[in-house]
């Protein structure tokens, strides 16, 4: 490997791999440093719990996650040391999301008047500190880049974009859509970054084992470096910054319990928005006692996860037991609501199977190990119940906005150094999770659907952002508007973390839209 480089990117997941793609074109010599490993020939097909119950050699529980592309090192949450279901390997998150590829409204990105229900949150009073239209070009290159196969929004239909034509949706997802048209609702085929390969089996959660699924590896790592020189160093822990005065002079990784320093000119953080502001704060020094780039207070504030139910909806047709379900959506209480938002209402996909789901709940209930297994064998005739009432039924979800707050927040445990998440519901937010179950609730009748409520539970972290904010003033930001930091000017971040706000709906496409406009400001 090379002695010095161009720029280092700490993750490679969404804004890791878009970023590094959009530089090594520059011809950039470009170091990707990821803990994972490079997943071809790890465990795919499935998720980790199945492996780790047909687990007959013994290997540990973190070696399945690490093997399976999911985060192996724990965080604490609620005073307890857990496992977070996010991605980690070379792909990041992206190697087990389930694709969608939506972009977030132009409000988004606007002030937003204080009401009695979010006057206690930390929302910017300026909004975005950039605009929609920002990011339009972006998002246009990044529905070009990840092949994006979808129909047009009807409630955004004054705009354009990047799509090309998505398969047929199948005959239960068909049902469903003409029933939300007959309720006079704005349905349309979710746009997603799949090629859709038969035998498809969505692939969410898990790692893809048809190479089908359009993630940061396959989209951006992997051309970046057959074709651009690009250079990756896998299995490597970045454990902290260094500095020099104000510059960023190296990023220490532990690789076998080894520390090694890697040196660059420009150094970017995208290792998601718990492991980002985890290293900034690690990375504290008689210079900056309080962590790097963290002059205002605000490293590690303001997280924010998204609160998402299930809805699993009996459909006149079976489901397909292959292919895709994530196919359908609507918007009509997320574009055109109110300024409250509520959210975006679309397909989950496949749920995992009854075996895994009863597997968690025992874990969550049970501590002692041989109470475990019992409970596993008895168990099972309810997984076969469960296994036959669900094949009937269609998940589909809410996605509903929090706001940020400064007692929401990623810290580190002084004895460990371990990442500890505090997350914290408010008033408005369990306003808005319970009119929005009961708008779904009403919407959905007369079909049959069980409501699985999960906005509630911590356990949920997919959408994890806000943790570096993004803004005009130091004082009130960690990044300015171009995710430079204000302190150490080689110093970038391109993930979730640099969001003012979380948005109503899935956030892979502007994390990777950002990271391709941050990439045309650094020279």
């Amino acid at each position: 490997m090379k002695q010095k480089y161009d720029a280092i990117i700490v993750g490679t997941g969404a804004g890791g791999g878009a970023i590094g793609y959009a530089l090594s074109k520059k011809s950039l010599k470009v170091l990707f440093i990821e803990k994972g490993l490079i997943n071809k020939d790890q465990l795919s097909g499935d998720y980790a719990e199945s492996f780790k119950s047909n687990n007959n050699d013994n290997i540990s529980w973190p070696e399945i996650l690490k093997k399976s592309g999911r985060d192996f090192n724990q965080i604490i949450e609620s005073n307890t040391q857990k496992y977070p279901f996010v991605g980690s390997g070379v792909g990041g998150s992206t190697a087990l999301y389930g694709m969608a590829m939506e972009r977030f409204i132009k409000n988004d990105f606007n002030p937003r008047g204080k009401t009695i229900y979010n006057e206690k949150s930390n929302l910017p009073k300026n909004g975005w500190p950039i605009k929609y239209d920002d990011l339009l070009p972006y998002y246009n290159k990044a529905e070009k880049l990840y092949k994006v196969k979808g129909t047009k929004d009807p409630l955004k239909d004054n705009e354009n974009f990047n799509y090309t034509s998505a398969p047929d949706i199948n005959k239960s997802n068909k049902e469903l859509f003409n029933f939300f048209k007959n309720k006079n609702l704005n349905p349309y085929i979710l746009p997603r970054s799949c090629n859709f390969v038969d035998g498809c089996i969505e692939c969410q959660g898990f790692l893809c084992p048809y190479n089908c699924k359009n993630d940061s590896y396959n989209t951006c790592i992997n051309p970046a470096i057959k074709n651009n020189g690009a250079e990756i160093l896998s299995n490597a822990e970045a454990v902290r910054l260094l500095t020099n005065g104000n510059q960023i002079v190296g990023v220490e990784c532990k690789i076998d319990n080894k520390i090694i320093t890697k040196k660059a000119d420009i150094y970017i953080l995208a290792a998601g928005a718990i492991r980002t502001p985890a290293i900034l704060l690690k990375s504290k020094n008689n210079s900056f006692p309080e962590g790097l780039a963290n002059s205002s207070g605000l490293v590690g504030k303001n997280l924010m996860r998204h609160c998402i139910d299930l809805f699993l909806i009996k459909t006149k047709n079976k489901p397909p037991k292959n292919g895709f379900l994530k196919e359908i959506a609507l918007n009509d209480y997320y574009s055109s609501y109110s300024e409250k938002r509520l959210g975006t209402f679309q397909s989950f996909g496949r749920i995992p199977s009854s075996k895994i789901i009863l597997m968690n709940l025992i874990d969550d209930i049970f501590k002692n190990n041989n109470i475990k297994k019992v409970a596993s064998i008895i168990s099972l005739p309810i997984e076969k119940i469960l296994d036959k009432a669900f094949s009937y039924t269609i998940a589909m979800n809410t996605i509903i906005e929090d706001l940020p707050y400064l007692a929401n927040s990623v810290s580190i445990d002084r004895y460990n150094s371990k990442p500890i998440v505090n997350y914290t519901l408010h008033v408005y937010e369990n306003q808005l999770i319970k009119e929005f179950r009961n708008k779904i609730s009403e919407v959905l009748k007369p079909l049959k659907f069980i409501m699985i409520k999960q906005a509630e539970d911590n356990k949920r972290l997919a959408h994890v952002c806000g943790t570096c904010r993004m803004g005009t003033d130091p004082k009130d930001a960690v990044v300015n508007e171009n995710c430079q930091s204000f302190i150490h000017k080689n110093l970038y971040i391109a993930d979730a973390s640099i969001f003012p706000t979380s948005g109503g709906t899935n956030p892979a496409l502007t994390i990777i839209a950002n990271a391709l406009r941050i990439a045309d400001n650094i020279s």
